[in-house]
């Protein structure tokens, strides 16, 4: 890292140009497939009518009955009588199947990736060393009166960009050659030839190919179809390539003396690097196309054939049979029962949709949220299902069990919460009734359940509030179950129940069911942030921990700014509290808004250190391009970590479209120097903030950095500092996006007031002339940056004008100092 920011200062900053990189996708649909469902004109109807379908099948009685025997248990017991087939029976084989499928998987041989742009970097990377090196030395022999070379710290810069140590021998033979060109030359002349060829780190990793051989394919981005090799061992492994290299080597090094030979050997063998890597995703994918060439084998059975007779005993084939045919009996009742849930769900849905019309939130409800509530209304509505078909099971072989009690447990409140993690209150009060509902339904008459379900669903998702931490989510489903056993004490005080044993039972199932809810809730969330990539309070929590990987290294490369993000996260989180937005959301978008100055930290004026600003040898026009490029150089950093979307929002809209005014009015100021100046090369390209905490981030961000350039920030400049920059803001139209009122504006500035005064509060004095004794000294002349926010370099504070030890204490003085 030192390495880079010395070169970027050195030269001048890099390419601005968004480049393409691997960005980790967050979740398993990608935005382009929610932007094509948003794009489908009746999507909620459809919806509407697959949710109601699945919800109808889940919630219809099973009717008719099973009329064949069927259970594991019955494996290896008589028949009680001959069984004949009604009718044409196809029923999967899915044991042979799957046993075939095995067999076809078993011959698919691994997949490895031939990297063939290993020899082309590594030839860049000793270009790059050697030229650094002879220009180091090149620019010593050009001094007057040049001091002693030092050559241990060219060898560090040369083994720094080799990125691999160079033995002592060798590096005094490279300063006593110069470094010259031929050495580099040869070199590369003997990694080209050698790494270009097929090279695995060790035969052992061939170990489970003997049998299958392997499938080659060259990356990146080859045209080449990828190859079958089935004699593995023509591919030579590293130790292999390093003894040929040693061997031929010296064939093309004549014209060099023995002691370079050696040299050059040393060298090209450090570079000598494996190209062959195991391709995990590829290898499953070809195994999962073989097993779906397997078609499906089925058991055909026609009508009239016997399937067991009377006392033969009962095997694995001839339940597989029963189980079909249990299924296709009573099949006209079936479906009446079918069309009724079908009918009812419908309904309950469409109330519910039609209920929150006229919420703001529902304008927000595109093809995401849609998936997500369907899916999530679905997983619930089916666990329901199986718990009540386990809840019969346990019944009948515990008698002595309530049946409700058993149903009481029923984690009911889990949906509710999750949509309030995910999404907001509103819709999961509204999810939280439809689900009690559909599983009232569900439960025939117990109508009484969806009150219950109502009780848990809305304590739950109404009491989870703002998650400071995991607890919290567990605190509201103790809340939830805590609810849901007094709606049990009194039903069954409702209902005239005199006994104990019941109440005790009831209530502690229901309490049980509540507490339950909130485990269920932590375990689901993960899956919800994985699948539609959403960033839920939990998801936040772990994104806030100072210990995060990108936090780590911004504080390396960008100290300042990682400060500066601290600071404007606490402002942040004080307004977003104070208007009732998400503290925590805002707290985690200040920290991260700034990941992309790490790239450039020399540039931005609260990580200058040595007093030098690298931009004083820059043109307006080139100073703006690098403060723009730490906007989109942060959204790769927050694309390679995988951080959720509202945080890539806040770094993306942080700045909004703000004109960069100081080197803007600098290229307006010297336009006959630079030429004609255009403002929307001086603004940032950024969208303007969608939402209320990425515009906390924006305003605060703008704060943080005013205030540390006034020299006395007294309550007075501060207060006037934060109404001219929110005023700037409103004005120059970067609120216009975003859900904030003037009276929110108001309120945040009072908030931002009282976090600057604790931060800026004056100093007590301290007694016997000790109290400026912690300040640092003042030397006249010196450069001092104050900071303008990133659009302005650091400027030259003038001399005090007093001596520095006339200003020194009594004490000082007689100390000497």
């Amino acid at each position: 890292m030192a390495s880079r920011k010395k070169s970027a200062e050195r030269e001048g900053p890099r390419d601005i140009t968004p480049r393409p990189g691997t960005t980790w996708q967050v979740g398993l649909i990608s935005n382009a497939v929610y932007n094509r469902l948003d794009r489908i004109k009746h999507l909620p109807l459809i919806l509407l009518v697959l949710v109601g379908s699945l919800t109808g099948a889940l919630v219809a009685p099973e009717l008719g009955g099973r009329h064949y025997p069927a259970g594991e248990q019955l494996l290896g017991t008589p028949a009680y009588a001959d069984i004949k087939a009604p009718y044409d029976i196809a029923v999967p084989d899915a044991e042979n199947t799957a046993a075939r499928r095995e067999a076809a998987v078993a011959g698919v041989g691994r997949v490895y990736d031939y990297d063939v742009t290993l020899a082309e970097l590594s030839e860049k990377r000793l270009a790059i060393a050697f030229g650094n090196a002879r220009d180091r030395l090149k620019k010593h022999a050009s001094r007057e009166n040049p001091p002693p070379l030092d050559n241990a710290d060219i060898t560090r810069q040369f083994q720094a960009t080799l990125k691999r140590p160079v033995p002592t021998e060798d590096a005094l033979l490279l300063a006593r050659e110069g470094y010259s060109r031929s050495i580099e030359t040869a070199t590369a002349r003997l990694i080209r030839r050698f790494q270009q060829q097929e090279i695995i780190q060790s035969h052992q990793v061939f170990a489970r190919d003997r049998d299958t051989g392997i499938t080659l394919q060259e990356v990146p981005n080859s045209a080449k179809s990828p190859r079958k090799v089935h004699d593995i061992y023509s591919i030579k492994d590293l130790e292999a390539v390093k003894a040929e290299l040693v061997v031929q080597g010296p064939l093309f090094l004549k014209n060099h003396p023995p002691e370079l030979q050696g040299l050059i050997l040393r060298l090209s063998q450090g570079f000598l690097r494996p190209n062959l890597t195991l391709n995990r995703a590829a290898t499953e994918l070809d195994r999962e196309v073989a097993r779906l060439a397997i078609s499906t084998e089925h058991i055909l059975v026609k009508r009239g054939e016997m399937i067991v007779r009377d006392g033969e005993r009962i095997t694995k084939r001839h339940l597989v049979l029963f189980g079909a045919l249990n299924k296709d009996s009573s099949q006209t009742q079936l479906w009446f029962g079918l069309a009724g849930a079908t009918l009812l769900a419908l309904l309950f849905i469409f109330t519910g949709f039609s209920a929150a019309s006229g919420q703001r939130w529902r304008a927000s409800l595109r093809a995401r949220e849609l998936l997500f509530l369907s899916g999530v209304f679905l997983l619930i509505v089916g666990a329901c299902r199986v718990w009540m078909i386990i809840s019969l099971a346990v019944q009948e072989s515990h008698s002595a069990l309530p049946l409700n009690a058993l149903i009481y447990s029923m984690p009911i409140a889990t949906g509710a919460m999750v949509v309030k993690l995910a999404l907001r209150l509103e819709p999961a009060l509204i999810f939280g009734i439809l689900l009690s509902m559909v599983v009232g339904v569900m439960l025939n008459d117990a109508t009484w359940y969806t009150a219950y379900g109502f009780v848990g669903s809305v304590l739950g998702a109404a009491l989870i509030g703002a998650v400071n931490v995991r607890g919290d989510v567990i605190r509201a489903g103790v809340w939830a179950g805590a609810g849901q056993a007094l709606f049990v004490i009194a039903y069954l005080l409702f209902e005239g129940g005199g006994e104990i044993t019941p109440f005790l039972i009831g209530t502690l199932a229901a309490f049980l069911g509540g507490t339950l809810s909130g485990f269920v809730t932590l375990a689901l969330t993960p899956i919800i942030e994985l699948v539609f990539r959403y960033t839920t309070d939990l998801k936040l929590l772990e994104l806030a921990n100072l210990n995060h990987p990108a936090l780590k290294e911004l504080i390396v490369q960008a100290p300042g700014s990682y400060h500066h993000s601290i600071i404007v996260g606490s402002l942040a989180e004080a307004a977003a509290e104070v208007i009732g937005a998400n503290p925590l959301l805002a707290r985690v978008m200040a920290y991260y808004h700034d990941l992309g100055k790490g790239c450039n930290a020399s540039y931005f004026i609260e990580n200058q250190r040595s007093g030098q600003n690298p931009h004083n040898r820059l043109n307006p026009s080139m100073s703006a391009m690098i403060l723009r490029r730490h906007v989109t150089d942060g959204l790769d950093i927050a694309k390679r970590y995988g951080l959720g979307e509202p945080i890539q929002a806040a770094i993306a809209e942080h700045h909004g479209t703000t004109l960069i005014q100081y080197f803007y009015h600098k290229h307006k100021e010297n336009e006959e120097k630079y030429g004609p100046v255009a403002e929307h090369d001086y603004r940032y390209p950024g969208r303007k903030p969608q939402t209320r905490e990425s515009a906390l981030v924006m305003i605060a961000d703008s704060i943080e950095a005013a205030a540390r350039s006034i020299a006395e920030p007294t309550p007075a400049r501060l207060q006037g500092l934060v109404n001219r920059i929110i005023n700037l803001k409103f004005t120059d139209g970067q609120l216009d996006e975003c859900d904030l009122t003037l009276r929110d504006l108001h309120i945040i500035a009072k908030a931002f007031m009282r976090v600057l005064n604790s931060i800026y509060h004056k100093r007590v004095e301290y007694p016997d002339g000790l109290k400026d004794v912690s300040a640092r000294k003042e030397t006249p002349g010196k450069e001092e940056p104050t900071r303008q926010g990133d659009s302005a370099p650091a400027t030259t504070l003038p001399p005090p004008n007093h001596s520095p030890e006339e200003s020194r204490p009594d004490n000082l003085r007689r100390l000497g100092l």
